[in-house]
């Protein structure tokens, strides 16, 4: 209740918040010389009343030891969400979460206690102090922010995340129902842009992006970032987790055929193939390169993207919001339209389609269980674009970014053999489009065994 406020007597120990509809159950505590307020959920008389009613029978039934107090047994949300941390922030099929996403949901956590920790898990009510969350978060933003409502309602999911453990724990924690399951959402959908609308529009601008950022010793690292995320449509995280000392089915793992990365997000584990056609291997030839660079640069890091914390083995791998700044000083220098770290899945994707892959490989590449993720988020594809060579992830009119890096040999592992064994005819995938997509559709069979 806010200082200087009248409070105006509506029912037995019921009163109103003058001016508001804001509800409060007078009670006086065990132990306690004074009554004391607590406020209700309610914003009309009537439901205050039975309300009062439910919180009565529920202190009697706590007094016949068949119950929980409502008011002696608090539990604030900082008591829940230290017990939800301990247990590794299980999701809603109770299993704990671990790397990236318990990471996501533990940062997430110190944002919202700030506003909810000492707070009654048991008053929290969506559309009241969902709205007030919001508020507060716009007023003490350290900057500012293109989508901040779309930061709230992610930190309002996690805090929803919390409360349905809770839920599925009533012994433990006491609440047996989820207050934000139906919330509020604040981000402007209006302001939204779409992952196509932030990508190189062709290879040459991805070439001129990358070549700036390898330029600078300062930007180096987030250059190859950059060009491994184009070149395999990984996302910043999944290229970040991966290592050169990781071994197979790990993330970082590769050889001739294929490197390994293990996906954020429910789905598959995508495939990222080296293609054997003549002149469709981009992703050897940068990690040839890619390989050859960090030998000089960082011969004891073992993260494929060093940081800028730490040295030797010890080094920390890159933060996740680096490679997005970065792509917002090559823009600025380089005249060019504004593009973001998660728009190379969409330049990925048009490039597959372009050299004529089919939305089947596609979707397994990028860790999709079907094509219709794959249609939903990048589109349908435009008449005449499949298998045109529109966009093959490499310029015409300059050499790769990569093309300074390039070693006079390549790496054991990346070398080809002269022989590539045939994979059996049931592993084969139908051939689609140009002669590139039947290789990389032989290749997938190839690593699948």
């Amino acid at each position: 209740m806010s200082a200087g406020r009248k409070l105006i007597r509506e029912d037995r120990c019921i009163y109103r918040e003058e001016g508001t509809k804001t509800f409060f159950h007078r009670i006086r505590m065990p132990g306690k010389k004074f009554s004391t307020q607590r406020k209700l959920a309610a914003t009309t008389l009537t439901a205050a009343r039975k309300e009062v009613e439910t919180l009565n029978t529920r202190r009697r039934e706590a007094s016949l030891g068949v119950g929980i107090d409502p008011y002696t047994s608090l539990v604030t949300v900082d008591q829940l969400a230290a017990a939800w941390i301990e247990r590794g922030c299980p999701d809603r099929s109770g299993h704990a979460r671990n790397g990236g996403p318990l990471a996501v949901e533990t940062s997430r956590l110190e944002m919202l206690l700030k506003f909810w920790g000492h707070r009654n898990a048991r008053e929290i009510l969506s559309y009241e102090d969902c709205p007030e969350y919001h508020a507060w978060r716009l007023k003490h933003r350290a900057r500012e922010t293109f989508r901040l409502g779309r930061s709230v309602d992610a930190e309002l999911m996690t805090l929803a995340n919390l409360f349905q453990w809770c839920v599925m724990n009533p012994r433990k924690t006491g609440l047996n129902f989820n207050p934000l399951a139906k919330r509020p959402k604040f981000d402007d959908l209006a302001r939204v842009r779409h992952c196509t609308q932030v990508m190189p529009a062709t290879d040459e601008i991805f070439h001129h992006h990358a070549a700036y950022l390898l330029a600078s010793r300062r930007s180096e690292a987030l250059g190859w970032q950059f060009l491994l995320e184009g070149l395999t449509g990984c996302r910043t995280s999944e290229i970040l987790a991966c290592r050169l000392d990781a071994k197979p089915k790990e993330p970082g793992y590769f050889d001739h055929v294929a490197l390994d990365v293990i996906r954020k997000k429910e789905g598959i584990e995508p495939w990222s193939l080296m293609e054997c056609t003549k002149g469709l291997a981009p992703l050897r030839d940068c990690l040839n390169a890619f390989l050859n660079w960090h030998q000089v640069r960082y011969p004891k890091c073992p993260w494929f993207i060093p940081g800028h914390k730490g040295t030797g083995k010890d080094q920390q791998p890159a933060d996740r919001c680096s490679l997005t700044h970065a792509l917002e000083s090559s823009s600025a220098a380089l005249n060019l339209p504004k593009i973001t770290s998660h728009g190379q899945r969409a330049y990925f994707v048009a490039c597959l389609r372009s050299v004529g892959l089919s939305d089947e490989i596609v979707a397994e590449r990028l860790g999709h269980r079907s094509t219709d993720m794959v249609e939903q988020t990048y589109g349908t594809v435009r008449a005449g674009f499949r298998g045109g060579w529109q966009m093959d992830f490499l310029p015409d009119d300059v050499a790769p970014a990569w093309g300074i890096w390039t070693p006079k040999h390549p790496f054991p592992r990346l070398t080809v053999p002269e022989v590539d064994p045939e994979p059996p005819a049931a592993a084969q995938a139908p051939a689609t489009g140009s002669g590139a997509s039947q290789d990389a559709a032989t290749n997938a069979g190839v690593r699948k065994q």
